[in-house]
């Protein structure tokens, strides 16, 4: 619909594509409204925790590597921000004793990309905000580099400029 004249601050509820990776113009065209920014701000912490974003279900990682990266913050909080319910299992398995925390369990996809799979719609939408929105203002950002959603809430934490502003 980028062709026709609508009012995208009340009709578009979240960007869906890659925009070609361009990052700059997703931060720069595309903003939360102010209502999904005060829903926004109900999650947000008051302490210093660390972000991790791990995608596996389309796009593979090694949840190995993550571990052993987190095993080194026993005393800190950490977000959890994943697309993958047996993963969710192995970080709360592998990590007893640290302080994890999500608000969001995701949707079981059987491995398939949950965006498109989830039948509530409503919750993917709000789920991937709240999971960019806290990585985001996480201390530390443990990432998945192949992933679309860690590429902008890096691009966000170093240019300083977000979607939720």
């Amino acid at each position: 619909k980028s062709l026709d004249k609508i009012d995208y601050f009340n009709n578009v509820k979240m960007y869906a594509g890659n925009g070609g990776n361009n990052l700059k113009n997703i931060v720069k065209y595309i903003k939360c409204n102010p209502d999904i920014q005060n829903k926004l701000k109900e999650y947000k912490i008051n302490e210093k925790y660390i972000g991790v974003h791990f995608r596996n279900t389309d796009r593979f990682n090694d949840i190995h590597l993550f571990l052993g990266s987190l095993k080194l913050y026993k005393d800190y909080k950490i977000y959890i921000a994943t697309d993958n319910i047996s993963s969710l299992e192995i970080f709360k398995k592998e990590l007893k004793g640290y302080n994890l925390f999500y608000y969001f369990e995701p949707f079981d996809a059987k491995g398939w990309n949950i965006h498109f799979n989830d039948p509530d719609k409503d919750r993917v939408i709000m789920s991937v905000l709240v999971d960019m929105y806290m990585l985001y203002h996480s201390e530390i950002f443990l990432d998945s580099r192949n992933s679309l959603v860690s590429k902008l809430v890096n691009y966000m934490r170093s240019s300083k400029e977000s979607i939720f502003e």
